[in-house]
């Protein structure tokens, strides 16, 4: 299959890798032309996963319309804060047999929008050919081939099977689910609750407290499924729990070192520009649009809260877990 992977960041890079290793056809969109020369000669990335050597099949281009073209998988993988400009540039360059397959995680910062939502918006004809991937799974691991489990849903159940056959193997495992807004939810709570779980570990609380945390977190992304759309059982899936608990205590974590950086009382930088090991940590703004469209429904939501007040507001790490704990999550 002729594939299209969007975004050369860890996650993009790790999925070329994988797919490539699959023989599949695959070309990579990389949005900086120096990074794009610099992979065409060293087979590698300069700045992201540079002890991955990428694929000799690998081909690469950073002018939008030369990978796209004639592809049947559009991977799309870009940060939140530049899923809305892809989008836009997609237009009237999609083939017209394509699936888009979007691992973006995260809610839009003004609009309050998910991926889904904002290619129902920017391309209407494309939504019921859309498909959403998550799940514990750090790219390097990926890229190195390592045992790996994800969730995949659609609406739609040949998009699902088509693109499971496409990843699927004997080290990376694909499980459907046809609930997208559900598994969207997830992936954005789980973000966000890491940062809180990167305090805990930052403060030096222990192990009780994380323990106890995690129970909070799952009560939260239930909540949330409930509220924002969703169907609870995703929370049991590969991208509902095993995501929180990777992101939550997994050393790679961006989201976990951003909290890292909190409890240590880092409040210098501005929290837009917040990141952790060169990638954007997803929950820095998540937080913020995850209570505002929370807000539009009348939904609590104590952690993702919490994570805003400590980023956005400057609360106070130990006394605003004292607090979210006193309200039992």
């Amino acid at each position: 299959m002729k594939i299209a992977v969007l975004g050369a960041g860890n996650f993009g890079l790790a999925l070329a890798t994988l797919l490539c290793d699959r023989h599949h056809d695959v070309s990579i969109w990389v949005r900086n032309p120096e990074f794009q020369r610099f992979m065409a000669i060293h087979k590698k990335h300069p700045q992201r996963l540079t002890l991955v050597t990428l694929p000799a099949s690998l081909k690469s281009s950073h002018i939008l319309e030369d990978v796209v073209s004639g592809s049947e998988l559009i991977v799309t993988a870009v940060p939140m804060l530049g899923l809305r400009e892809l989008l836009l540039g997609l237009k009237n360059k999609v083939p017209s047999n394509a699936i888009i397959l979007g691992v973006t995680k995260g809610i839009e910062v003004g609009t309050h929008l998910f991926p889904s939502e904002i290619l129902a918006e920017i391309l209407p004809e494309r939504a019921s050919s859309y498909a959403y991937l998550s799940g514990p799974s750090f790219a390097e691991e990926v890229a190195l081939g390592k045992m790996t489990a994800v969730s995949l849903a659609a609406p739609d159940s040949k998009v699902l099977q088509q693109v499971s056959r496409v990843f699927a193997g004997s080290d990376f495992y694909v499980e459907t689910l046809t609930d997208v807004r559900g598994l969207e939810v997830c992936s954005a709570i789980k973000n966000i609750a890491a940062i809180a779980s990167g305090v805990i570990h930052g403060l030096g609380l222990g192990a009780n407290t994380q323990a106890a945390f995690t129970v909070l977190a799952l009560r939260e992304m239930r909540v949330a499924l409930g509220a924002l759309g969703g169907d609870l059982k995703t929370v049991d899936a590969f991208g509902g729990v095993g995501d929180l608990v990777l992101t939550c205590y997994g050393q790679a974590s961006r989201n976990r070192a951003i909290g890292i950086q909190l409890a240590q009382g880092h409040f210098a930088v501005q929290p837009s520009e917040l990141s952790a090991h060169g990638e954007v940590a997803e929950g820095v703004h998540a937080s913020l649009s995850v209570v505002e469209r929370a807000q539009k429904v009348g939904l609590e939501l104590p952690i993702c809260e919490a994570v805003k007040q400590m980023l956005f507001d400057g609360a106070r790490p130990y006394e605003t877990l004292q607090s979210l704990f006193k309200r039992g999550g």
